[in-house]
């Protein structure tokens, strides 16, 4: 800062309504965010709840959201249409920007965040440039994996042969396998494939701030632990 200029904190812009704000609005206001982002450990299926407390009392908080498709409850209805549903994408976490005493007070006041992740009582965080990879992923539709299957279950039915599409053909890869993800949100991490039936649909376990998460993927999104 220069001499004779004025330090301005940053402040998030909210709409008159937060009830009112589109997705892609929110995800406009997370990404401008540049302040580091603490990770909190939220009880399991209240993720979407406890963000939504946190704002109405003005905290900026963040929790990625996937678009998937339900799997059908048995095969009569495995060919009737089917609507998009969405889950957060890393089960049992949040992310906040926690930038004083005040703030932290208020995210530990809910019931529902078991605690805020430290090393040596100081909360550990996340770049900014950092989530604002993940958030502005989000927006590109990098987590709707609806997409991916619809376009697979299509791919089924082309050709005169009867062929099967890409996305339905056999894995390479077996239970087992330690891989390195290359592509998405989780680029880098290293995990343990538990499920690969499918080169569409391969299940990793991945082992997220301490916590192993199963995470489905592509083929694509994966390579050997070396790199191959």
């Amino acid at each position: 800062m220069r001499m004779g200029e004025t330090f301005e904190p940053y402040e998030p812009v909210w709409p008159e309504d937060l009830r009112q704000e589109t997705r892609a609005e929110c995800l406009a206001r997370l990404a401008a965010c540049p302040n580091p982002w603490s990770i909190l450990l939220i009880t399991p299926n209240m993720e979407r709840r406890v963000a939504e407390t946190l704002t109405e009392a003005r905290l900026t908080v963040y929790v990625p959201i996937e678009t998937y498709r339900p799997k059908p409850v048995n095969v009569a209805r495995a060919h009737r249409p089917w609507r998009p549903r969405t889950r957060p994408l890393i089960p049992g976490y949040l992310f906040a920007d926690l930038t004083d005493d005040r703030h932290l007070d208020i995210a530990r006041a809910n019931h529902a965040v078991r605690r805020i992740m430290c090393r040596e009582g100081v909360p550990i965080t996340i770049g900014a440039e950092d989530m604002r990879k993940i958030i502005l992923d989000e927006a590109e539709g990098a987590f709707d994996f609806a997409k991916r299957a619809s376009g697979a279950s299509k791919g089924r039915h082309r050709g005169k042969r009867g062929k099967r599409g890409a996305g339905a053909e056999p894995s390479r890869w077996k239970s087992g396998h330690r891989v390195k993800v290359a592509e998405g949100p989780f680029a880098g991490f290293i995990g343990t494939i538990i499920k690969a039936d499918r080169m569409d649909r391969i299940e990793v376990l991945v082992s997220i701030f301490g916590r192993q998460t199963p995470v489905e993927m592509d083929e694509g999104d994966i390579e050997g632990e070396g790199g191959e």
